[in-house]
């Protein structure tokens, strides 16, 4: 709802979900959580700011008053899941498109394009708890960019592309005009 009031000025927006003000996400979030809003907020338009160390996972809120940190582990999960975003995502309209958002049919997804030249991205995020489905246009071929595991089923019924989804899911799936 936020998104849709707030269309017309999201490129002259600015995104973060951690600073060095604010305790780290995957600290205060359950991972799926985190990676979810993660990348919400990275394909968003406007400027997008990730804080040193979101990408790694880490946990540890370090002071701006210091200079250096506790030697934490990369959470392989997280490195893994935005080098997958990104490596997508890059390919994309992002920087130079046109970005609409789409008006759900379901509360707890969040579902935008992106636009340039003939392609669209899509990105879905189940933004909610439990496992539930999302339905785009039909008639059109996606392919999943970030995920290889989302399933994209036509209901026969209704004639639309239907996107089952677990968790705090979030998928990119590229079509053509």
């Amino acid at each position: 709802e936020y998104l849709a009031r707030t269309a017309d000025i999201q490129p002259h927006m600015v995104h973060f979900i951690e600073n060095h003000d604010e305790p780290r996400a995957a600290a205060r979030l359950p991972l799926d959580q985190a990676l979810a809003a993660g990348a919400i907020m990275a394909t968003l338009p406007g400027a997008n700011l990730i804080h040193h160390g979101q990408i790694e996972g880490k946990r540890v809120k370090i002071p701006v008053q210091l200079s250096r940190g506790p030697n934490e582990t990369p959470n392989p999960l997280a490195t893994a899941f935005y080098d997958r975003l990104y490596a997508s995502f890059k390919k994309t309209s992002r920087y130079y498109g046109t970005w609409s958002i789409h008006e759900c049919d379901n509360p707890g997804f969040i579902s935008y394009d992106w636009h340039n030249d003939g392609e669209i991205v899509t990105f879905v995020a189940n933004y909610t708890g439990m496992a539930d489905r999302f339905s785009l246009p039909s008639g059109v071929s996606y392919m999943n960019l970030a995920h290889d595991d989302t399933p994209i089923t036509t209901d026969a019924s209704g004639g639309r592309a239907i996107v089952e989804m677990t968790p705090w899911q979030v998928s990119l799936l590229a079509r053509s005009d």
